[in-house]
């Protein structure tokens, strides 16, 4: 089993908040796999220490940021589309082309012991 960040905006427009009826939209997936939920929540950690910890209140969910008003929630990976980048460009998958085949995105598992 594998997990994945889920990417929300949270809104915070009066106008939007009423034309869309709710306050957090689904962004996409993150491009990072994790072994684990707690590799997930140390990744995100390790780049937001601005905010408080993933898991503060052990929902796997963190606060959304007042910056970039995203908030980032640990999924199970069920191999859908990830279209969101990693915090760091090096934790990007290598983009693997074939000839005839279309393409394959080679993942490394981030925050591994």
């Amino acid at each position: 089993m594998t997990y994945t960040l889920e990417v929300v905006r949270f809104i915070v427009d009066e106008e939007e908040l009423s034309e869309k009826n709710g306050e957090e939209e689904h962004v996409g997936y993150m491009r990072a796999k994790f072994r684990t939920k707690e590799a997930a929540c140390a990744y995100y950690d390790m780049h937001n220490k601005h905010m408080r910890p993933l898991n503060a209140y052990n929902t796997w969910k963190s606060d959304w940021d007042p910056q970039t008003k995203l908030l980032y929630i640990v999924r199970r990976d069920h191999n859908l589309i990830s279209n969101v980048a990693p915090f760091d460009k090096n934790d990007e998958p290598v983009v693997i082309h074939f000839e005839n085949a279309g393409m394959y995105q080679e993942y490394k598992f981030l925050c591994e012991e």
